[in-house]
């Protein structure tokens, strides 16, 4: 189940009573039903700014995909928007997503621009690559972005199949560029710096 913490629009608001956005149910999940959830409050969509959007790890028994719900009443109820989907190995896009909103433009994309990243991984989990995707309609739709790294079989607590790990953090840096860092579940990764995003940049040392 995800849960998350309401809570309203303004600075000043507190948060209250947890909601519930997301209870898997039914033959087609498979346990743990849910993990990894994210969430982030749009700053930089005009109208839509107070918007939240929700995304987790669903282990569903057939691809896996981010869902990407979102609340406009700070929390208090939830509704399905749209999904995030493997559309470059067909693996499904099984781990660790995390959502960014671009707070102003770097290369094509405009401010308010939503990427998400994550792992695509095939069910035998011989692969590990981590994909990016934006939205520029609010989380409503996607497109495939870029490739940021790729990695070998992810087994946990096995350094000869350290794989990819955690989700690279998106963050701003100088000159409209932003850092994308991957990180290996057992080694050191470098970031990646991008002017647009299409492409991987050059790297930034390793992450300590």
């Amino acid at each position: 189940m995800i849960a998350l913490g309401a809570a309203g629009v303004s600075a000043s608001a507190e948060t209250s009573a947890p909601s519930t956005v997301f209870q898997p149910s039914g033959a087609g999940y498979e346990a743990p039903g849910t993990l990894y959830s994210r969430q982030i409050t749009l700053h930089h969509n005009g109208d839509a700014n107070g918007t939240i959007l929700a995304t987790w790890e669903n282990y569903t028994t057939s691809t896996p995909y981010f869902p990407i719900y979102q609340s406009t009443n700070g929390g208090s109820s939830w509704t399905s928007l749209s999904r995030v989907t493997d559309t470059v190995n067909d693996f499904g896009m099984r781990w660790e997503p995390f959502l960014y909103e671009l707070r102003a433009a770097v290369g094509s994309l405009p401010a308010g621009t939503i990427l998400a990243a994550g792992l695509s991984v095939p069910a035998d989990r011989s692969s590990t690559e981590i994909l990016l995707f934006d939205s520029t309609g609010r989380g409503a739709t996607w497109s495939f972005l870029s490739s940021v790294a790729k990695g070998g079989r992810r087994i946990h607590g096995r350094p000869e199949h350290a794989g990819l790990g955690t989700l690279p953090h998106v963050l701003p840096g100088p000159a409209r560029r932003l850092l994308l860092r991957p990180a290996a579940e057992l080694h050191a990764l470098p970031a990646s710096r991008s002017r647009d995003l299409d492409r991987r940049g050059d790297l930034v040392g390793p992450r300590q």
